[in-house]
């Protein structure tokens, strides 16, 4: 048996590299890359005005990868007035420009400034219950990423409706 053994320990470290690959490359990469949450769904809206407003208390960074790009945005902390709706959405629009960033991997990142904000589902029908986008082309709104219940879990806590 003592003459099998080194053998059977080279049989027995490739089996477990082997099952460690399998791991990594199926159910444990979504450790390290996580769902996505990018969206991009273009949609028209009125413009609108309503009693309550949106106070985020502290900035909120959103990040979603998809196909090696990591995208980023960055919405401001302070009070978000609706400016827009439509069949689905309200859209509250953030007290200064939000910054949205683009990296690839082992680049650096392109980003810029818009107007824009976060909207809230209006009823129980919509696709997505909340999320950010940007102002887009002939005052339509560009849906860009949906949050989830990361965001919804922070009501009351990170951010919260006021009545004016």
């Amino acid at each position: 048996m003592a003459q099998y053994w080194p053998v059977m320990r080279l049989i027995i470290f490739r089996a477990a590299l082997a099952l460690l690959l399998v791991l990594f490359l199926t159910g444990c990469a979504h450790l390290f890359h996580p769902a996505s949450t990018r969206i991009y769904e273009e949609r028209a809206a009125s413009p609108a005005s309503a009693q309550r407003v949106l106070f985020l208390s502290e900035p909120l960074d959103w990040s979603s990868s998809v196909n090696g790009d990591r995208y980023d945005i960055l919405l401001p902390q302070g009070i978000y007035h609706v400016e827009g709706r439509d069949d689905d959405y309200l859209y509250y629009l953030a007290p200064e420009r939000v910054s949205l960033g683009k990296k690839k991997i082992f680049s650096d990142q392109d980003s810029g400034g818009y107007d824009g904000g976060i909207f809230i589902s209006r009823n129980a029908r919509s696709k997505y219950p909340s999320g950010a986008y940007i102002d887009y082309k002939n005052g339509n709104k560009l849906l860009l990423f949906f949050f989830d219940s990361r965001f919804t879990k922070k009501e009351g806590e990170s951010w919260h409706y006021i009545n004016e």
